[in-house]
This record gives C-alpha cells, sequence and structure tokens, in this order.
C-alpha cells in the first residue's frame, strides 16, 4: 500500500485489527476487492458482542480493510460489505462520520437513518441486492 493511501485505511483498520485482537478472533478468509486490495474477513460467532453494542443488530460491519462477522457471510453479504471497504477507502478517517451524518440525516428525512443511508443503498446495490432485505435482527441478506 502506497503511503499515501495509508492514511485513508489506517484508522479502520486499527480499529477492525484491534476489535479481531481483543476478541481474540483469527482471520477467516481474505478477498481481493477491486479498487480496495486485501480485505480481511473474520467470521465468528465470539464477533457477535462487539457487533450487538451497535444499533441494529448487525451481522457484519467493515472497518477499512477488516470485516467483522457473527457468522459465515453469503457471497451477497461479502459483496455488500466490500463495497463499505471501497468507501472507507475513498473518505479514510472521514467514512466514520460521514456514514453517521447521512444516516441521521436520512432518519430525519424519514427514509430511515440505515434503509435511506445513502451509503447502504449503494453497498445494497454494488451487491445486487434490494435495500428492503433485511430482518429483525439487522441486515440478514442473501442466506
Amino acid at each position: 500500500m502506497a503511503a499515501c493511501e495509508l492514511w485513508r485505511a489506517l484508522p479502520g483498520d486499527l480499529l477492525g485489527r484491534g476489535i479481531l485482537r481483543l476478541a481474540g478472533v483469527p482471520v477467516s478468509r481474505t478477498v481481493d476487492v477491486d479498487g480496495v486490495g486485501r480485505v480481511i474477513v473474520a467470521e465468528d460467532p465470539r464477533l457477535a458482542r462487539w457487533l450487538d453494542a451497535v444499533p441494529r443488530d448487525p451481522t457484519a460491519m467493515t472497518f477499512g480493510h477488516v470485516v467483522v462477522a457473527r457468522e459465515r457471510l453469503s457471497d451477497g453479504l461479502v459483496r455488500h460489505e466490500a463495497e463499505h471497504a471501497r468507501q472507507w477507502a475513498r473518505l479514510g478517517p472521514l467514512f466514520l462520520p460521514a456514514y453517521l451524518i447521512a444516516g441521521a440525516l436520512a432518519g430525519l428525512r424519514g427514509s430511515g437513518s440505515y434503509e435511506g443511508n445513502p451509503f447502504e443503498r449503494t453497498a445494497f446495490r454494488a451487491a445486487d441486492l434490494p435495500t428492503a432485505v433485511r430482518t429483525v435482527a439487522g441486515y440478514d441478506i442473501g442466506r
């Protein structure tokens, strides 16, 4: 990774790798993502406690080049999370605040802080999955 790209990846990567280390979870697999490079995917029930602390109780979350998931992800959900890795790569440390602000604005508009979030809509389109497909437990899509 070039030094000029490091500033964009570093905050998310450190957060993701820190969660894996604290949870004692090894890397399950890696995937190559166009425009991003190698992305770590960690799929383990021990990550549930970290994901349970997040509103909407997600199945997976992406931090830079690291995807943390409570269970094995479908191909569709891996594509969805890969798009979030691309978003992190483009925005770097600005991604998380931009994501949260976009969700808050979508919620205020009445379209739902998750369903109306443009980052999520883009990820669903990239994965070729409908935005509305989800369960009560979060966004269990494509299993």
